[in-house]
């Protein structure tokens, strides 16, 4: 298994385990699927920044891209935000927090908006062929 493709199913538990949380939130205490967000989001955040100075480094070509290297930021900083209010969620409890919590759900969906679009100017640029015309 690739690191692309760990990163990808760590990604997916997460928003999958995540929505399950947001839409079954009256539990109170520790639930399975909290306990599967909680490692699986530590796992994500020391097998993520492996990941991308590995995917950084193989495509520096595309990083003259404006569209390319915009939204690859724009997921930086909205996973680096999902990272803060989760830890912060962690730590003081989703109940004693609610703006946090809704930071955190409304960021879920502008990171996979952020992901679509950056798949999308990726495959956009391999058809152009700016480099390496096919």
């Amino acid at each position: 298994m690739s690191m692309r493709q760990i990163v990808l199913l760590l990604a997916l538990g997460l928003v999958v385990s995540g929505f399950w949380l947001a839409w079954d939130s009256h539990q109170p205490g520790f639930s399975l699927p909290l306990i599967f967000h909680l490692w699986t989001g530590f796992l994500f955040i020391i097998v993520f920044p492996l990941y991308a100075w590995e995917h950084i480094k193989q495509r520096r070509a595309f990083l003259k891209s404006v569209s390319i290297a915009s939204s690859g930021l724009l997921q930086c900083v909205a996973g680096g935000v999902l990272i803060i209010t989760g830890v912060l969620l962690f730590l003081y409890e989703d109940n004693q927090l609610e703006w946090v919590q809704k930071l955190h759900f409304h960021w879920t969906w502008g990171l996979l908006v952020i992901f679509a679009f950056h798949v999308m100017a990726v495959r956009k640029k391999g058809k152009t062929g700016k480099k390496g015309k096919k």
